[in-house]
């Protein structure tokens, strides 16, 4: 059987892999075989494929784990629903809210009741306050001067 076969069948099963597991290393390992099957065909030696899929590996995983850890971050953040998706995000308050009780905030058009449980000052419709928490529809917030712990 020739090389090229061998290195083709090699970055299939990588491939295949890659999409049971999504591990990053098996997609780095299969361009390497990739690039080791083009080398087949110009260099017999199999020591030589073998330096080939090794530079070619590490090569791809600088390349891309980067860029795979960044987009699955993204994906992460971006799968969050209901009041988890309002974790972290910024809101600009429109009812005062007063150390120990309500007032209003708005995210994305969406007006929410608010609470600043570690506020020991009013804060002020217009200021931007962070949200740290919920509980049922109650936003628990931080005015955004405030360092989170």
């Amino acid at each position: 059987m020739s090389a090229w076969i061998i290195w083709l069948i090699a970055a299939i099963v990588l491939l295949l892999l890659e999409v049971l597991t999504q591990a990053v290393w098996s997609l780095c390992f299969a361009i390497g075989c990739l690039v080791a099957m083009l080398t087949s065909l110009y260099v017999d030696s199999t020591a030589i494929q073998g330096i080939v899929v090794g530079i070619a590996a590490i090569i791809s995983w600088i390349l891309f784990a980067p860029a795979i850890r960044k987009w699955e971050k993204r994906r992460a953040h971006s799968s969050k629903t209901g009041m988890d998706a309002l974790m972290g995000r910024t809101a600009i308050v429109t009812e005062e809210i007063k150390p120990g009780a309500t007032g209003r905030a708005r995210i994305d058009g969406d007006y929410w009741q608010a609470i600043a449980p570690e506020a020991t000052e009013p804060i002020l419709p217009g200021e931007n306050v962070i949200v740290t928490g919920h509980e049922s529809i109650v936003l628990y917030v931080t005015h955004k001067n405030t360092q989170l712990k």
